[in-house]
This record gives structure tokens, sequence and C-alpha cells, in this order.
């Protein structure tokens, strides 16, 4: 899963997007960020996995709407953080950005 090689993706897109001194605050949070959506999602569906799936459609809309709250929570501090660090970002760090970034929506 994404969330389990995450201090590799976070290395790794530290180093492709040239992150300065300067812009370190704001890649901090970010990375702080991505740790934690990682976590949550680990534990999330280290917590599934160890309760069984629900045998119930209704239980299981339940456990598929926690998971998806958790993901939509995850890519909104996500969003907060991108925006912060994309603001202080050279246009060739915004490049790369986009680059990196297309068709991986929330990723950052």
């Amino acid at each position: 899963m994404q969330f389990d090689h995450i201090e590799g993706r976070i290395a790794y897109m530290k180093a492709e997007l040239a992150i300065t001194d300067a812009q370190l605050p704001q890649w901090n949070a970010l990375a702080d960020v991505q740790r934690a959506n990682a976590k949550g999602m680990r534990d999330g569906m280290a917590k599934m996995m160890q309760a069984g799936m629900p045998m119930t459609v209704p239980a299981r809309a339940d456990a598929m709407v926690q998971m998806m709250t958790m993901h939509l929570d995850g890519m909104k501090s996500m969003a907060t953080a991108g925006k912060a660090l994309y603001a202080v970002m050279n246009d060739a760090q915004k490049k790369m950005a986009d680059e990196m970034m297309s068709g991986q929506m929330g990723r950052m």
C-alpha cells in the first residue's frame, strides 16, 4: 500500500522538488500531514482486518463510510499543507510538482 513506504516517498519528493532551507517550514508541515495520514490509514486498515469484514450490508456501508471519511479528511489536510508549500515554490518547482502529481490527486 502507498502508506507503507511513506518515508521513502517523502524523501523522494523532497529531493525531486529541490526543497530549499527557506521552504522547510512548509515542507515539514506537508511531510507531517503525509505521515499522519499514512498512520491513520495503516491503523484503520489494521483495525478493519482485526475485526473482520462486516457481514451485513448496513455494517459494510458504515465501514466504507468510515474509511472514505478518513480519506477525505486526509485529502483536506493535504490540500491545505500542499497549497502553503506551493505558494512558496519557484516556477521550476511548481512545474515539477504539477508533473509529479498529475493523476495522483491528493498524494502530494
